[in-house]
């Protein structure tokens, strides 16, 4: 299945870990780090987290907090005088688990640039967080932002006078013989580090590299599966946090209005199979097909769901090109064709296993949905 699954999502390699308590059952490399030189993948093979870096200044956070150094009531500004924009009843939970309503830094021309110039300083990272404008009432909606944690880190890096990467390191990497993880390069520097790929006109060619000044925080950590594995299996037995804290961590976020948001603090909540699911994306690249089946689309199911929504993050669109329906979104969302599988779900033909969008079965427009995106849940609003 693993081997299958990178002819399937046309991605050069993976790293595959399963444990059993705290014993490893299966820990097997399959395709290659660096497809042009043909280096193996291995279950040592070190790879870049992305949005899985997330979890980890979560948990700092948390045992910032068991400890008295702060309280996830605070208002952010309490540690962050200097971020003026920021209102005075935003609290750091609010940062953990996206309800802050601070926009997403991918939104702005400046960020991506800065994200492909290694000369970007991470003080210059700051200075454009504290412009980022704030869009809704912290609470009152969920929105994922890595803003949020961009900005945790600074307010742990404010509270412990270093660097947050220097604190992970003293406490959860090193004492819990975590050794493969660490801050990322902008290029890999061992011959077991992965290369970053993307998909290009079908072929698969190197990412140019990344300025890891402006991904802190919300990405930027690189490590191996075995790691990985071994850190969530320390965190979800009380050996990380307290099993009151890791309760925290994995809790659907109740809002404002008593509806509740699939996301705890950096750790998202699914259910693909039925079952209740704890985890995390760190990004979406490749394409595949998997070859789910799709039904006929009732005219009007087409009419219901065709229209522009606010997912927090930016708008999407629902249009018809040719009797198709497609979802569009700015990068780094996908723009794909829709297929309907029935009772209001549809797959993004892009990835449809990854990507699913589901609406309500009220009558008329559909005034709201929910999106399986990158793990996690996002929710719509339909705008006018």
């Amino acid at each position: 299945m693993a081997s299958a699954a990178l002819d399937e999502r046309v991605i050069p390699g993976l790293s595959l870990v399963v444990l059993q308590g705290d014993e490893t059952i299966l820990a097997k490399g399959y395709g290659f780090a660096d497809e042009a030189r043909q280096v193996p993948v291995s279950a040592t093979t070190v790879f870049q987290l992305g949005s899985i870096s997330k979890q980890f200044l979560s948990a700092f956070v948390l045992r910032l907090a068991e400890r008295g150094v702060l309280s996830l009531d605070d208002p952010v500004i309490r540690h962050l005088p200097e971020f003026t924009r920021l209102p005075p009843e935003m609290r750091v939970r609010h940062l953990l688990n996206h309800t802050s309503g601070i926009r997403e830094p991918f939104t702005f021309p400046e960020y991506s640039a800065g994200i492909e110039d290694l000369r970007r300083s991470a003080e210059e990272l700051v200075l454009l967080l504290r412009r980022a404008p704030v869009d809704f009432a912290p609470g009152s909606r969920w929105s994922y932002s890595n803003a949020n944690y961009m900005i945790l880190a600074v307010l742990v890096e404010r509270i412990a006078g270093k660097s947050y990467e220097r604190q992970l390191a003293d406490e959860f990497f090193q004492p819990l013989g975590l050794s493969s993880l660490r801050p990322c390069t902008p290029l890999p520097q061992e011959r077991n580090a992965a290369r970053g790929h993307v998909l290009q006109g079908g072929a698969i060619v190197p990412a140019a590299p990344e300025n890891m000044n402006w991904i802190r925080g919300d990405g930027g950590l690189c490590g191996n599966a075995l790691d990985v594995a071994k850190w969530t299996r320390l965190l979800a037995t009380g050996r990380v946090v307290t099993p009151e804290s890791y309760r925290q961590m994995v809790a659907p976020t109740r809002l404002a209005d008593g509806r509740l948001a699939d996301y705890g603090f950096g750790l998202s909540l699914v259910t693909p199979d039925g079952r209740r699911k704890v985890a995390h994306n760190g990004a979406m690249l490749g394409v595949g097909d998997p070859g789910v089946r799709a039904r006929p689309l009732p005219p009007e199911m087409r009419r219901r769901v065709v229209g522009r929504y606010d997912i927090g993050v930016f708008e999407l669109r629902i249009v018809e090109r040719d009797g198709q329906l497609w979802l569009e979104m700015p990068p780094p969302g996908p723009t794909t064709r829709l297929r309907y599988l029935g009772h209001g779900e549809f797959a993004c033909e892009s990835d449809p296993d990854a990507c699913r969008l589901t609406v309500g079965h009220r009558d008329g427009p559909a005034e709201d949905l929910r999106i399986f995106m990158g793990a996690m849940h996002w929710y719509g609003v339909r705008l006018p």
